[in-house]
C-alpha cells in the first residue's frame, strides 16, 4: 500500500525504537487496545443499570483475550513451552491478583505429572525459589512488572539456575528485564484497576496457551496422567441420576 519495500519498513521500525517490524505491530495492538479500554467506560454511570454492567464486564472480559492474543511472540512462547516441557519442576509465583493466576498455573500443570509449587506467603516464595535448579521453570506473574516481592523471587530463581518466564503488561518493565523469556497480558487496565479484571482475564489466557501447547508436545506422555487426575476428581463429586 505504501510502495515500499520490507527492509524500509524494517529499518523504520528500528529507527523509531521498535525490534523490528513484529514489535512494532504489537505496539499499535497496545495504543489500540488502550483506546478501546478508554472508550468502553465511557457510557458507565452510577445509575447503569445491571443488564448493561453485565454487558461491559463481559465485553471487558472478551476484549482481554483478544488484546492479549493481539500481542502474543510466538518465539517467545515457543521458547516458553519448549523449556516447560523439558523441566522436570515449573514454580508459580505472584502475589495479590497475580497470585490467583499463579495458582491456576500450578494446579493445571500438576495434571501434566510435573512438580509445581505455588504459594501467596512471599518468604515461602523465595525458599522455594532458592531450591530451583537447571532443570526447572520459573513462572513470574505481574502485571505492572515492578512488584517488589516478585522481583525479588525473580532474583532468587535466576541465582539458582532456573529458567525464567515472566508474564506481564507489553513494554519493559523490571520483572520482564530480568526473564530469560518474555510474555505479556492485556496492557489495558485502567478504571477499575484495583480489580484488576482485565489483567487477570489476560494473565490466564496466557496460562491456559501455555498448558494447552505443553500438553499437545506432551500428549502421548500425558495422556494417561490427564485421565488418573480427571477420575480421582470425580470421586470428590456428587453424581445425579
Amino acid at each position: 500500500l505504501c510502495q515500499t519495500s520490507a527492509a524500509s519498513v524494517v529499518r523504520l521500525s528500528k529507527r523509531m525504537g521498535y525490534l523490528g517490524y513484529k514489535d512494532l505491530c504489537r505496539a499499535l495492538s497496545v495504543d489500540l487496545a488502550l483506546q478501546k479500554a478508554e472508550r468502553s467506560y465511557e457510557d458507565m454511570h452510577p445509575d447503569s443499570s445491571l443488564a448493561a454492567i453485565a454487558r461491559s464486564a463481559c465485553r471487558t472480559d472478551i476484549e482481554a483475550i483478544e488484546n492479549t492474543l493481539s500481542m502474543c511472540d510466538y518465539d517467545e512462547m515457543e521458547k516458553a513451552v519448549a523449556a516447560m516441557v523439558r523441566a522436570k519442576r515449573i514454580d508459580f509465583y505472584g502475589v495479590g491478583s497475580s497470585n490467583l493466576v499463579a495458582r491456576d498455573g500450578s494446579n493445571k500443570f500438576l495434571r501434566l505429572a510435573k512438580i509445581c509449587l505455588s504459594s501467596e506467603d512471599p518468604h515461602y516464595q523465595l525458599v522455594t525459589a532458592s531450591t530451583l535448579g537447571a532443570e526447572d521453570v520459573a513462572v513470574l506473574i505481574s502485571y505492572t512488572g515492578t512488584t517488589f516481592d516478585t522481583l525479588e523471587t525473580m532474583r532468587m530463581a535466576k541465582d539458582a539456575g532456573a529458567v525464567t518466564i515472566s508474564i506481564t503488561k507489553y513494554g519493559d518493565t523490571p520483572l520482564s528485564s530480568l526473564a530469560d523469556i518474555r510474555l505479556y497480558a492485556d496492557n489495558s487496565e485502567s478504571l477499575f484497576r484495583s480489580g484488576a479484571m482485565r489483567s487477570r482475564i489476560g494473565q490466564l489466557a496466557v496460562i491456559d496457551i501455555l498448558f494447552t501447547a505443553v500438553a499437545s508436545r506432551m500428549y502421548g506422555t500425558v495422556k494417561p496422567h490427564l485421565e488418573q487426575t480427571q477420575e480421582i476428581l470425580n470421586r470428590k463429586r456428587i453424581h445425579m441420576k
